[in-house]
């Protein structure tokens, strides 16, 4: 509840405050926001380094620019989407979040996991700059046999478990050419080893790649380290959501306490 006498509390045992937890400088809590304000605050080397990495993202990137967004989660990643966009950004989306994007669009997706809320807000979210899928492995359950579908080609009583050969071929066109990327959520159920390989290719293009790269989000740090593909990104951040909302320019309360401080 970000609650002066919590924050008091937590003061009267230190004589300073080190912040180095960049995974939570997002939310206004007593423990993040407040302490600063009673104690000689200063950030820690991680939280350094975060900022400078998403910082020159936002100030001092080389272009072209690619984001890469998967998993779930549109409400925090439909920000990121729509500023990078304006600012001519290429933006790669897989995962639920395509999911929803082709449902807002009239697709037929079968079963397909989709964020229902956001399916009216997406309809006005078309732009050359946006890519979605072309292609897509579907089933009509995840132990089933899986085929590859063009994305008007999935039955009412299938599922989208990753994106086809097809979008992996045309996501690797446009990664090649970027100078920067952003990276954030997995291109489908890659939990499976079957349903992996978009996730896999998409991070290997990546690394092969000739940009500065930042990669993030807890699902998708968790699925690189399963596959041992966590290697070679210039900058591995411990922030999800804090990630995305700093990169959509919004003030994070945890940075924004530290400042206060300078």
């Amino acid at each position: 509840a970000n609650k002066s006498s919590f924050a008091k509390q937590f003061a009267k045992v230190a004589d300073v405050y080190v912040s180095d937890n960049f995974g939570t400088a997002h939310r206004a809590h007593a423990s993040v926001a407040r302490i600063p304000d009673l104690l000689p605050s200063y950030a820690g080397f991680l939280v350094e380094s975060e900022v400078d990495a998403l910082e020159r993202i936002i100030k001092n990137q080389e272009r072209p620019v690619v984001v890469v967004l998967g998993g779930a989660k549109l409400e925090t990643k439909l920000p990121l989407i729509e500023r990078f966009i304006k600012l001519g950004s290429e933006t790669l989306v897989g995962g639920t979040l395509a999911n929803t994007l082709f449902s807002a669009r009239g697709i037929e997706i079968g079963k397909s996991v989709i964020d229902e809320k956001f399916v009216e807000k997406v309809r006005y979210l078309k732009s050359k700059r946006l890519h979605l899928p072309v292609d897509v492995c579907v089933a009509h359950v995840a132990t089933g046999r899986v085929r590859v579908a063009s994305v008007d080609d999935v039955a009412r009583d299938e599922s989208i478990f990753d994106v086809g050969p097809d979008t992996i071929k045309l996501f690797d066109s446009i990664i090649k050419k970027a100078r920067t990327i952003v990276w954030n959520g997995p291109m489908g159920f890659a939990e499976v080893a079957k349903f992996s390989r978009g996730t896999k290719e998409v991070a290997r293009a990546i690394q092969m790649s000739h940009a500065f790269s930042i990669v993030g989000g807890g699902d998708t740090l968790a699925i690189l380290k399963k596959y041992k593909l966590l290697g070679r990104f210039n900058h591995v951040s411990t922030g999800g959501g804090a990630m995305l909302e700093f990169l959509a320019g919004k003030k994070l309360p945890g940075i924004e306490a530290l400042k206060r401080k300078l």
